[in-house]
């Protein structure tokens, strides 16, 4: 198990080479967490619609069993 406190540590270890911010998130769709760079001008409704997406992809390529 991840300790909450390291999560933005590990994803910050990502941000490098043009990557501006990293998502955790359940096979279930849900946010663990997120980390952007202050170059990356993303704020929580843009994070919404990036995760819906991702997750809306995820499902439809039959990666998982959702119902």
């Amino acid at each position: 198990m991840i300790r909450a406190q390291k999560l933005p540590e590990i994803l910050e270890s990502v941000l490098h080479d043009g990557i501006l911010g990293g998502v955790l998130m359940t096979t279930e769709g849900s946010v663990i967490s997120s980390l952007f760079t202050e170059q990356s001008a993303l704020d929580e409704t843009m994070l919404a619609a990036v995760a819906s997406s991702i997750w809306l992809n995820y499902v439809q390529g039959n990666v998982c069993d959702v119902q």
